[in-house]
């Protein structure tokens, strides 16, 4: 599924209803909420790891150089499911599809993914001419 729009110049591909955004904005994309405690939460864009969530703290270790310090998690409220990620000030480079991952007891792991749309919101311009009027 393709997903465009008058006011998006940015294309991208989606598996889902996208999250879009435009350049610098803060965005959260959210998951269905899941019963969880205190377990691992890991977030990627693609394969490359943008938040880490384990032994209840944020984990930086490995995550991405072009995520560090503008992402969270709602960490209070996991005990009610919420795994929703927030990344801040969106780059065109962020677009694409995000996975989360919550390991389960049995050891695999529990996936679900959203895609985020980033564009560069651009006013459409307009010109008007009369129909009476001939041209010069």
């Amino acid at each position: 599924m393709l997903c465009w729009d008058q006011l998006w110049l940015k294309e991208c591909k989606v598996t889902g209803s996208p999250v879009r955004a435009e350049v610098g904005a803060d965005v959260t994309l959210t998951l269905e909420p899941r019963s969880m405690g205190d377990e691992t939460v890991k977030w990627k864009r693609q394969e490359t790891l943008v938040h880490r969530y384990r032994s209840q703290g944020d984990d930086p270790d490995d995550q991405d150089e072009k995520f560090k310090d503008r992402t969270s998690l709602f960490c209070d409220e996991f005990s009610r499911g919420n795994i929703s990620f927030k990344p801040t000030k969106v780059a065109l480079e962020d677009t694409g599809s995000f996975t989360c991952s919550v390991p389960k007891v049995c050891g695999q792991d529990n996936e679900d993914g959203v895609t985020l749309c980033v564009s560069q919101f651009t006013p459409l311009q307009l010109s008007w001419c009369r129909t009476n009027e001939k041209p010069a």
